[in-house]
């Protein structure tokens, strides 16, 4: 199985009182067969510029750095299939999307 995470699952370890559930599904998934869309970087990157100059911002701007290194071949670009995966994300109610290619 192969899933595309959504900004708020790829966020949450960083809460400071993050969902064990999410956070269990996370340590237990195959790391190889996660993706992320250009969409959610893109949303990172927005939350980041958002803050004030500061600590904060540096970690997240760090740490958006770090996830491009980890997920370097796995982030997908902006297509039409992207947005059509996009669209049944946020149109139903999980917080992960199963993709099949």
């Amino acid at each position: 199985m192969i899933y595309l995470l959504d900004t708020n699952v790829i966020s949450e370890p960083r809460r400071k009182k993050p969902d064990a559930n999410v956070i269990r599904w996370l340590r237990n998934v195959n790391f190889q067969n996660t993706f992320l869309s250009v969409v959610t970087v893109g949303e990172i990157k927005k939350g980041a510029v958002k803050l004030e100059s500061g600590r904060q911002r540096i970690e997240i701007e760090d740490w958006i750095e770090k996830m491009r290194g980890k997920f370097a071949s796995r982030i997908l670009p902006i297509t039409e299939k992207t947005f059509l995966v996009w669209g049944r994300m946020f149109g139903t109610s999980g917080v992960v999307l199963f993709v099949q290619h």
